[in-house]
């Protein structure tokens, strides 16, 4: 977060031993995470890092025809159990050469609902992840689909570096939070729905999709958890 000098504890007389301040909050700064943190070490440090955006040492390059969804995330976060059911139903038909294998994070919280579920258990080609998964277990799965669909979260972020990936943002500021590519997003805007679409070094195609365009930080204290809408789902097959 910004610093100032301040008269109090640890600051005043204290401030000597700092040898820098970076100007910017990573929110201030309205640029990726790892691109903030690159110009943060470099300014504070004089230290020049290259990252690159490649995947995983252990990347697959030929995928099985398969989508994978990781339906998680926190409750004040999440999209509706009905939005889930939709979009997975809707895969489902859309793709039905396509087998939609569907995990949850560790609460299990949808997946509850979903594997006593008749309809999505009467479609042959939906596989559900019954039990939870460590995130190597939930790799391996990303690794081998063609796309990854999943909300904005620690997981993701894991994953979403396997395969071609949808990430759906209910609240957050998704400049900070989106995947990481060299090359730039180009953002356009659908019946109120706004797609962020970058394709990265190696060509993996990387995609954001949220509604309310003015998007505004996240933390615990500030946040628009109450101001999302969830999201329709109509933009999202016509990318896949």
């Amino acid at each position: 977060m910004k610093s100032k000098y301040k008269v109090g504890f640890n600051r005043g007389v204290f401030s000597i031993y700092y040898t820098n301040f970076y100007p910017y909050n990573i929110t201030e700064s309205k640029k990726q995470y790892i691109q903030a943190m690159i110009e943060m070490i470099d300014y504070c440090l004089n230290i020049k890092l290259n990252i690159d955006d490649l995947p995983p040492k252990d990347y697959k390059k030929e995928k099985k025809n398969q989508i994978f969804i990781l339906v998680g995330n926190k409750p004040n976060r999440n999209l509706s159990y009905k939005k889930w059911k939709e979009l997975i139903l809707l895969l489902s038909n859309k793709n039905n050469k396509s087998k939609i294998i569907v995990a949850d994070d560790p609460n299990q919280f949808i997946m509850t609902q979903l594997k006593v579920d008749s309809e999505i258990l009467n479609q042959n080609n939906i596989q559900l992840i019954t039990e939870p998964k460590s995130l190597k277990d939930l790799a391996k799965i990303a690794n081998d689909s063609k796309f990854f669909i999943a909300l904005d979260g620690g997981a993701e972020h894991y994953l979403e570096r396997y395969t071609n990936s949808i990430t759906l943002y209910t609240c957050g500021y998704e400049k900070n939070w989106r995947p990481f590519s060299l090359n730039m997003y180009k953002y356009t805007v659908k019946e109120d729905h706004v797609i962020g679409e970058t394709t990265t070094s190696i060509g993996l195609k990387k995609i954001v999709l949220y509604r309310i365009p003015n998007r505004t930080t996240c933390y615990n204290l500030v946040c628009d958890y109450k101001q999302f809408k969830e999201i329709e789902f109509n933009q999202l097959f016509n990318i896949v």
